[in-house]
């Protein structure tokens, strides 16, 4: 988090008082992960995501702005769509004209009262950002196998039935995952 905060203080310093402006740690690390892509480019992936085979192929065959796309149990849940993007795994180089874009919706959102970080900092305003602005600026999203063949099993609140539920388990306990899986 110290790291966090003298990277946007001295790199991003038109950014750091919004920054600063956010109640919470999670807020802040959503925006820091989207200012570390503008400026040095890379892939981006959560610490609970487990790589199951290397990236530079995919990467490669899609573009310069690359996003993950939610399990489709969680778009119909918070979109109500089959495709939605999701931060826990976003790819691109430096400089990418689309996180500038995510960062002036941050700011539109920041400060409206009740506003969970889902909606202000990750994935729905990302999402948002990627349905106004991605596809002009030549942003993919991935499919959701792609990145998150399985939904969050331990989110009671998920449109899942047990007969899914008890499947995605056996996914997970046999380790068996799509072939266009990550």
């Amino acid at each position: 988090d110290a790291q966090n905060d003298a990277f946007v203080r001295a790199e991003f310093p038109q950014f750091y008082e919004l920054y600063r402006s956010f109640s919470r740690e999670i807020y802040r690390a959503d925006v820091a992960r989207c200012l570390y892509l503008f400026k040095f480019g890379g892939v981006y992936v959560d610490l609970d995501v487990e790589p199951l085979r290397p990236l530079g192929a995919f990467l490669d065959d899609h573009g310069d702005c690359v996003l993950g796309a939610e399990p489709e149990s969680h778009a119909q849940k918070r979109r109500g769509k089959p495709l939605m993007a999701c931060n826990a795994i976003m790819a691109s180089v430096p400089g990418h004209p689309f996180w500038l874009r995510m960062l002036e919706e941050i700011e539109r959102r920041a400060g409206r009262p009740g506003s969970e970080p889902v909606a202000v900092t990750g994935p729905v305003a990302l999402d948002a950002v990627f349905e106004q602005h991605g596809r002009a600026l030549g942003v993919q999203i991935s499919e959701p196998d792609t990145f998150f063949p399985l939904p969050d099993l331990d989110a009671q609140s998920l449109p899942l039935d047990e007969r899914a539920r008890k499947h995605f388990r056996s996914m997970r306990e046999l380790e068996l995952y799509p072939s266009a899986s990550f």
